[in-house]
């Protein structure tokens, strides 16, 4: 039996609730007294290479089931259009980026409905033992 590819959990659901809401990006993609930062850039990457979303859908595996899976790749070609060699204020406010929220905000509501149908994956969490 063939490994399975494994989703990281802890790092997949922060990142779309990041991608999803434009109050955490008007509070982490500028200076802040607390020192969170982070960027597009950063918050994308986090959802599709450190969760290793990316990975599976290239691998035609299914996260979670089908919808979530589909949603995903919608995801990731909205973000793909927008530039983001720009300053912040011009990325929040670009009308792509209502678009990412949006379709970030459908995947975690799949998520907290899916049964898990399908699923080809194994979810793991950084640090967790070998299974």
């Amino acid at each position: 039996m063939s490994e399975k590819f494994k989703i990281f959990q802890d790092i997949l659901i922060p990142a779309l609730e990041n991608l999803a809401s434009e109050a955490h990006q008007r509070y982490t993609w500028f200076p802040n007294a607390e020192g969170d930062m982070s960027s597009l850039i950063e918050d994308v990457n986090n959802v599709f290479n450190d969760a290793s979303v990316t990975d599976a859908l290239e691998n035609n595996q299914i996260i979670y089931d089908r919808k979530v899976t589909e949603a995903l790749r919608e995801l990731d070609d909205a973000q793909a259009p927008v530039n983001e060699d720009r300053d912040p204020e011009e990325i929040i406010n670009d009308p792509q980026m209502q678009v990412v929220r949006e379709k970030a905000a459908r995947v975690l509501e799949l998520i907290k409905v899916s049964e898990r149908e399908g699923n080809t994956v194994e979810f793991w969490s950084r640090g967790e033992p070998e299974r």
